[in-house]
């Protein structure tokens, strides 16, 4: 039997975007009620986690394109079907394989990235005479 493998598109989107299982939750959440506007407060009460943690999710997800804002309301709405594939293999595998999404998640390559990206010194500072660093 043939070791599966997630495709490189959806490591990808979860290594760019994916920082929590959070985020997951509510992303699906949405995209499985996808004709209903959200408030924080209402996906807060739904998965039971922290409203302000779960604002920060839905700016998230509305930033990279995955859902509509209508003032504090948000809906699922990729801005391209790119978007749609990815989070419908995402649904997929989440529910066939979740600890395979936890593993790329929480994998030591991406936590050593963003490790690496903590250092980086901020090139305006540099351009503004900043020489402390």
């Amino acid at each position: 039997m043939a070791d599966y493998e997630i495709s490189a598109k959806l490591k990808q989107f979860i290594f760019e975007f994916v920082d929590s299982v959070e985020l997951i939750e509510v992303l699906l959440l949405m995209r499985n009620q996808a004709d209903t506007w959200f408030s924080a407060a209402q996906i807060s009460a739904e998965l039971r986690s922290n409203p302000t943690s779960i604002s920060k999710r839905l700016s998230k997800l509305a930033s990279i394109g995955l859902l509509e804002k209508n003032g504090e309301q948000f809906k699922f709405g990729p801005e391209n079907n790119n978007l749609k594939e990815t989070v419908s293999e995402l649904a997929n595998e989440y529910l066939l394989r979740r600890h395979s999404i936890f593993e790329l998640i929480f994998s030591s390559s991406k936590n050593a990235r963003q490790f690496a990206d903590a250092f980086i010194v901020n090139k305006s500072n540099k351009q503004n005479g900043d020489s402390d660093g």
